[in-house]
């Protein structure tokens, strides 16, 4: 029964596109593709993307167009772990 469940969550993450970043339209992975949240808004993409939206230690989220300020990293962004289990799973 737990195996029925699991697949079923892996399915219906891929089924609401939680599998691949909305930026770049690539899958996450546990390499450059790791999925990262952006706080304040709770939008997730992965590394590589938001390293490209960091400006002078700000990230604006290109969804809702909120403003992250006083980010010195995007590793410092806190992992967006339901998403990296079912990555690696």
């Amino acid at each position: 029964m737990a195996e029925l469940n699991q697949q079923k969550l892996k399915s219906d993450y891929k089924a609401r596109g939680l599998d691949y970043c909305h930026f770049c339209g690539l899958k996450y992975n546990v390499g450059a593709r790791i999925p990262r949240i952006i706080v304040g808004c709770g939008h997730t993409f992965c590394t590589t993307c938001l390293a490209y939206f960091l400006r002078n230690q700000k990230i604006r989220c290109p969804i809702c167009r909120k403003m992250l300020k006083g980010i010195d990293s995007v590793d410092k962004l806190p992992l967006n772990f339901n998403i990296l289990y079912e990555t690696v799973t």
